[in-house]
């Protein structure tokens, strides 16, 4: 797995704990992307119905001002995910992402497991496999 990093609301870099987790999904995201605002409530969604499971995601945005970030979040009920910024896009170098939105999964192993490079439908039947899959 690639080293990567990213800001937390209170400004502290953080590296991700993925080994806690059953599967994480790091999910790259932006307030100006149309298909990224559409999918971010399936986004929500899945982790509020997997959480229990062992699911994370890790939602960065690539923005440069966090309190920009949570009051989009609020204004559209975006209420489970945690907001969080890149590092002068290092992690979204660091995972090779290309465009936006993009969503790369790791197992506790920190192996990369499946990746989604546009809009997913997270409540699709497959996808809904994908998650029973790896969260068992």
């Amino acid at each position: 797995m690639p080293v990567f990093s990213y800001i937390g609301d209170k400004g502290s870099e953080i590296t991700p704990d993925i080994a806690s987790h059953k599967l994480t999904a790091v999910h790259f995201w932006a307030t100006w992307c149309v298909p990224c605002v559409q999918e971010l409530p399936q986004v929500d969604a899945a982790l509020l119905n997997n959480k229990d499971k062992g699911l994370m995601v890790i939602a960065i945005a690539m923005e440069k001002n966090i309190d920009k970030v949570k009051e989009f979040m609020k204004n559209n009920r975006i209420t489970t995910l945690t907001p969080y910024l890149d590092n002068g896009s290092n992690s979204f170098k660091a995972l090779g992402i290309r465009g936006l939105p993009t969503t790369v999964f790791f197992n506790a192993k920190g192996i990369e497991v499946g990746r989604s490079v546009g809009p997913m439908h997270w409540d699709s039947a497959e996808n809904k496999a994908f998650f029973k899959k790896h969260l068992e």
